[in-house]
């Protein structure tokens, strides 16, 4: 599910998965 993670990281860069 790479994908769709890479694309809520791209639209909300803020997100706290993007640290993780």
């Amino acid at each position: 599910m790479k994908g769709i993670i890479s694309d809520g990281l791209a639209r909300l860069p803020a997100c706290p998965m993007a640290s993780g």
